[in-house]
């Protein structure tokens, strides 16, 4: 057997051949075509499974997935559509993390006190969560950070102290919140940002002074606002 999937042996095949009929052959035919069928799509699968854990033995890492370099850095850790999700910021992910993705959670805040250990990271996820604040300075110990994603989530305002300390953030991604106010200041400490997306939130006016630090800014997404 397959996996699990019986196939007849020629024993079995002379004790049953005198009920087997011509009528049944057929039918008998087709079924075995399709256990053939559901190996060779399996078998492909399981092998691919074992060389790929074969190679990276340390690819998966309790509930998140981590891609590691030498001397115990971590590149990548996607911790995202964790079951059941996460409500806080996980603290049990290597600190040396430069790429965290915990979109598709349950999120309720970020705050300074569980983001200050992740001082190398350059790309964080928290898309599609249940956000609703973020502490001013949340982020001030992520001076490499380039790419912030906070889109899908329930922001309904940026302050001035929301985005503190990101000098370095190039792409910023508040799409799909509940957002009516940017503070005039909200983005004067990040002067590298060249893109930001506020598309489809609630904001009925910007005042023009809010981006004029910015002047390596690219894009700017505002469609659907009213």
């Amino acid at each position: 057997s397959f996996s699990g999937f019986p196939f007849p042996t020629i024993e079995s095949f002379f004790v049953f051949a005198p009920i087997i009929t011509f009528a049944t052959l057929p039918f008998l035919f087709v079924d075995i075509m399709q256990r053939a069928s559901t190996v060779s799509v399996l078998l492909p699968l399981m092998l691919f499974s074992l060389l790929f854990f074969s190679w990276f033995p340390n690819m998966a890492n309790g509930d998140c997935w981590l891609i590691e370099g030498d001397k115990g850095y971590v590149w990548l850790a996607i911790c995202s559509q964790n079951q059941p999700p996460y409500e806080t910021i996980p603290q049990h992910i290597n600190n040396t993390v430069h790429d965290l993705r915990l979109n598709d959670n349950k999120l309720k805040a970020v705050l300074y006190s569980s983001m200050y250990r992740f001082t190398n990271l350059t790309d964080l996820n928290l898309t599609k969560n249940e956000i609703s604040y973020v502490e001013d300075g949340a982020f001030a110990s992520q001076a490499n950070l380039q790419v912030l994603q906070l889109g899908y989530n329930k922001l309904t305002n940026i302050t001035e102290g929301m985005m503190r300390g990101l000098g370095h953030m190039q792409c910023l991604f508040l799409q799909h919140n509940l957002i009516e106010v940017v503070a005039n200041n909200a983005f004067w400490e990040c002067p590298s940002l060249n893109s930001i997306d506020l598309s489809s939130n609630k904001l009925a006016h910007i005042d023009p002074v809010t981006f004029t630090t910015l002047n390596h800014l690219m894009v700017c997404e505002l469609a659907a606002n009213p």
